[in-house]
């Protein structure tokens, strides 16, 4: 009897001990945790790996912890993955929260968080709406950041330093504790930004700005065409500085355009979409600091899309705009500014040419030079161009080689009345004692990448502008900058050369491009950072980088995606072998595809924090008289 009495007892205290152990481990939630390291063209490495059963009282605290060495990989660009997740077992079905991770890259001397890139627009549409990279969420509180994604997946590219260390732990996250996503609306910013600048004297330089729009750089004979296009700009250009690697900020005119004058880049101006947005008045414009500093200021343009109405007449003394209007028209208001300002007054002027832009209708002595004969149903009219289409377009070989021809014959009409321009500065007196910068907003695209004109890719025939500095008195004369820059960068060289003390309220990415000058562009090496969104609805929204070492990736943020952007304006380019960009290497080059698009994220965060503070909540929108629409349906920029 005592017998059975004991062996029941003992049968019911394993079945409680069975019990017990039954709710202290099946019914806890697992942690499973992978880090692998992937090498450019390599496989990857798993470096960790871990499975373990999170106790309630173990959420919230580190569960696990690891040291990888990354010697092996000293000095190479790698990727590396953390995957982390509390994973419900067959009895706890329903989720108990994720794996968050602090992560310190230390080497014998020094440590540093690392940050995982993740962009998330999901607020105002203006631009580069939905994610890239990771879906990161922060948890509030901890030091050092705890950092943990909604897909259980975090990563990041970096280049190894020497004797570096990975340093990783490891936390659960409870639902109740998880962290908010981040607000990515707009703040309370009054849209008032200031400056200062000190007063010039009358021996300061006169700065000429002159811009052809749509000259794509290799149409210039100073970098390398064949066609003898340009004999007035090589000439100058043989006294000059010529930037072998100038990027546009956009490649259509108004961002583009504003970002010159402003030093900021689209996403912070605005100035984005074709038939509603207009520059700001808070953006300090480059002719305002000057007017301030007591240059006498004029503006002379032939494109609708940065007249008055467009916001762009600020800080002038003189302002002048004509539709299209040829060179010969800009030449003589040129010539009445510079006879009403006296001459021992240091004169800016900006100086917008429409001869290159489309429809192509060059003189027809300039046709005749440049025509090889070609006869294709498209003759460069407006017209003509809107019935083959400028996204995917049909067109033949013959089709192309005529748009070119007339092209180059347009080219060589506005080369001319560059060389004109030049002699009514000598002329004048205001010469020498000059900078005197020609660019362009953007280039044209004929068919590379299955588009026509600009606008519609952030490939090299649209991106890649001439820019060619004659400084005062030809210092720099005959230099050639392998560097790559960008056309914000003419901004904070402008008034440097001006030597101007100026004091900006707000940061300005660019850097001066005199070279040899503290914190330089011509000895920088940077990633640069290019735009383009041509309507509201983000029907085409676009954003590339070209990284420091010529690798450049395009992203297609459009929503929805494939409507306006061509497959083959798409992708991952190597510059250096590849400068025409036609071999796509995403997928085979994943780890810097990757880090282009990491380069990308860091890059849009920045940018939307420095909106966000100097944004107003409500900004003005263009007025669209008929007379503009129809300006810009005559440019193309309205269907």
């Amino acid at each position: 009897m005592n017998t059975n009495r004991m062996l029941i007892a003992g049968l019911t205290l394993c079945c409680i001990a069975v019990l017990i152990l039954w709710l202290v481990f099946w019914k806890t939630p697992v942690a499973v945790i992978t880090v692998t390291i992937t090498p450019e063209r390599e496989q990857g490495h798993l470096v960790f790996e871990q499975h373990a059963r999170i106790p309630r009282d173990r959420f919230g605290k580190t569960i696990a912890e690891t040291q990888v060495p990354l010697d092996r990989w000293e000095g190479e660009l790698v990727r590396i993955d953390i995957r982390g997740k509390v994973a419900a077992t067959k009895t706890t079905p329903i989720r108990r929260g994720w794996m968050a991770c602090s992560a310190l890259l230390s080497d014998a001397n020094t440590g540093a968080q690392i940050t995982f890139p993740g962009w998330l627009n999901d607020g105002p549409p203006e631009l580069h709406l939905g994610a890239l990279g990771c879906r990161i969420q922060r948890v509030q509180g901890h030091d050092p950041e705890l950092t943990y994604s909604e897909d259980e997946h975090l990563w990041r590219v970096l280049r190894v330093p020497q004797g570096a260390t990975l340093n990783l732990a490891f936390v659960p996250v409870a639902n109740e504790i998880a962290s908010s996503p981040p607000d990515h609306t707009r703040g309370s910013a009054t849209g008032v930004s200031t400056f200062e600048a000190d007063s010039i004297s009358n021996s300061s330089p006169n700065i000429f700005i002159y811009l052809i729009d749509c000259l794509r750089a290799d149409h210039v004979c100073t970098y390398g065409y064949s066609r003898g296009t340009t004999p007035n700009i090589d000439e100058f250009a043989a006294s000059a500085t010529i930037y072998e690697q100038a990027q546009t900020a956009a490649t259509w005119t108004r961002p583009s355009v504003a970002s010159l004058l402003t030093g900021l880049s689209p996403f912070v101006h605005g100035a984005m979409h074709r038939t509603t947005d207009k520059l700001q008045e808070w953006p300090i414009m480059l002719p305002e600091v000057l007017q301030a500093a007591g240059y006498q200021t004029a503006g002379i343009v032939t494109n609708t899309a940065v007249n008055a109405e467009s916001g762009f007449n600020q800080g002038y003394d003189f302002f002048r705009y004509h539709y299209k209007y040829p060179t010969d028209w800009i030449n003589d208001q040129t010539e009445e500014f510079l006879r009403s300002t006296a001459p021992d007054r240091p004169v800016f002027m900006y100086l917008h040419i429409m001869e290159v832009h489309s429809p192509y209708t060059p003189k027809p002595e300039s046709r005749e030079m440049f025509d090889r004969g070609f006869d294709g149903k498209c003759d460069g009219t407006m017209k003509s161009l809107g019935a083959i289409g400028r996204i995917r377009p049909k067109v033949s070989s013959d089709d192309v080689q005529h748009l070119v021809d007339l092209y180059d014959a347009e080219v060589f009409d506005a080369d001319r009345g560059f060389g004109h321009f030049l002699e009514i500065l000598d002329a004048a007196g205001r010469f020498d004692n000059s900078l005197i910068i020609l660019l362009a907003d953007h280039g044209e695209a004929f068919n590379e990448h299955r588009t026509l004109e600009h606008g519609n890719t952030l490939n090299v025939e649209e991106m890649h502008v001439p820019l060619i500095a004659r400084y005062p008195h030809g210092q720099f004369a005959g230099r050639r900058i392998s560097q790559r820059v960008i056309t914000r960068d003419v901004y904070p060289t402008v008034l440097n050369v001006a030597g101007i003390e100026w004091d900006i309220s707000y940061p300005l990415e660019g850097l001066d491009l005199r070279p040899g000058s503290p914190e330089g562009a011509t000895d920088a090496v940077r990633p640069v950072f290019v735009e383009v969104s041509k309507h509201a609805n983000n029907h085409l929204d676009l954003i590339a980088v070209i990284d420091e070492e010529g690798f450049k990736r395009t992203i297609d943020t459009s929503m929805p995606r494939g409507i306006r952007a061509t497959k083959e304006s798409i992708g991952l380019w190597n510059t250096g072998i590849d400068e025409c960009e036609q071999t796509n290497i995403e997928d085979t080059e994943s780890v810097r595809a990757d880090y282009c698009e990491q380069l990308i994220v860091d890059w849009l965060i920045e940018q939307r924090d420095l909106y966000h503070r100097l944004t107003p909540s409500k900004i003005s929108r263009i007025e669209m008289s008929e007379e503009m629409e129809r300006e810009l349906r005559g440019l193309g920029y309205v269907d």
